[in-house]
């Protein structure tokens, strides 16, 4: 064992720190929307480029949530 370590991590807390690895990952989606980054580069304007920056917000937000959520159970 590791010096830092406590022990070896109980199943429910591996379980939880799972559903941060996703809320993660959720976020990553978000920000790496490929929608959102082709029409910011493709010069789009006004109301579709809000449009996918909404949704690309609205999925990071998403993630955060499940990262919050999850996080205060640990």
């Amino acid at each position: 064992m590791e010096p830092n370590e406590t022990g070896p991590v109980s199943d429910t807390a591996n379980k939880i720190i799972m559903k941060i690895k996703m809320g993660r990952n959720i976020a990553l989606i978000g920000v790496f929307c490929p929608f959102f980054w082709m029409a910011l580069f493709a010069g789009a304007r006004g109301q579709v480029l809000y449009f996918n920056a909404i949704h690309s917000g609205a999925v990071i937000a998403i993630g955060l949530v499940i990262i919050a959520t999850y996080g205060m159970r640990l």
